[in-house]
């Protein structure tokens, strides 16, 4: 993943947080999004009552795959029920029955878009819903994905992990799994990111795990030597001046103090865990 995406992960990380409707406990962690999301919605139709896609029809007209959206959802829109009260901006709601094998094979094509470039913005927000609580939800075109293990229970999201485990992905604690402070700086582990900041200032920065090649304890035990996924520039001007701006723009850690054996310990299992969870890597 180039340092470009892991900053525009970043920005939209925050921008479907601030605008989230649902709590979520867990987040999808996926290199294949498109692939994943079908995988989940498939494994928790059985626990849903309501299905809900927000589409934005304007997107008709975009390239590369505009029409394609369009005869997607013109061969569909019959199976589903307007929800005016979902409408937002220029996205108009649609539900549709989980139970109804033709209301489902709809549903599951129109959520097929996310897969292409202006799918993912045709297909704005899918939800799923149990008893009118909305219990998953997913943005195409942030790659962002969760469910609400409260609600769903453990079970269920013990089915979704298994439902995913041939696509790459697994469902990770949105909140912090671990944390602590080192000197001056903070630290945490969840969603899928490792995250710091300064104890005195707002600013954040997160780094996805997923691009994690080497997790190892120091010699004294009390801190993490780390190697991040390299950028492969090639080796001219164009490259080292591109290497440059990376290393301005994004440097993930590669040493992370823990203060402590027990603490370094731990934040290792974490980070080597759900990188097995997510595609068998060992680090």
């Amino acid at each position: 993943m180039s340092f470009l995406t892991q900053i525009e992960r970043q920005v939209e990380a925050r921008v479907d947080q601030l605008s989230r409707t649902m709590e979520r406990t867990h987040d999808l962690l996926s290199g294949d999004f498109a692939a994943a999301l079908h995988a989940l919605v498939d494994a928790l139709r059985a626990d849903v009552d309501d299905a809900v896609v927000r589409v934005d029809r304007d997107e008709f007209t975009s390239p590369p795959d505009g029409e394609t959206c369009r005869h997607t959802w013109e061969r569909s829109v019959d199976q589903f029920e307007r929800l005016p009260e979902a409408d937002e901006g220029g996205q108009t709601g649609w539900r549709c029955d989980p139970t109804d094998e033709a209301a489902w094979k709809a549903f599951r094509d129109v959520v097929g878009l996310a897969e292409n470039a202006t799918g993912a913005y045709f297909v704005y927000r899918v939800t799923l819903l149990r008893e009118g609580q909305e219990v998953f939800d997913a943005v195409p075109h942030h790659s962002s994905a969760g469910l609400n293990a409260d609600l769903l229970g453990e079970t269920t999201v013990g089915e979704a992990n298994a439902a995913l485990e041939d696509v790459a992905g697994c469902l990770v604690p949105s909140q912090p799994v671990v944390e602590w402070a080192s000197d001056d700086r903070r630290w945490s582990v969840g969603g899928g990111s490792l995250c710091v900041e300064r104890v005195d200032g707002p600013t954040s920065k997160c780094y996805e795990v997923t691009n994690l090649r080497r997790v190892r304890v120091t010699d004294d035990g009390t801190a993490l030597d780390i190697r991040w996924a390299a950028e492969g520039f090639p080796d001219d001007l164009i490259g080292r001046t591109l290497s440059w701006a990376a290393g301005k723009l994004y440097s993930p850690p590669e040493m992370i103090p823990c203060e402590s054996t027990a603490r370094a310990a731990e934040v290792q299992a974490v980070l080597r865990e759900t990188l097995e969870r997510f595609d068998g890597r060992q680090v």
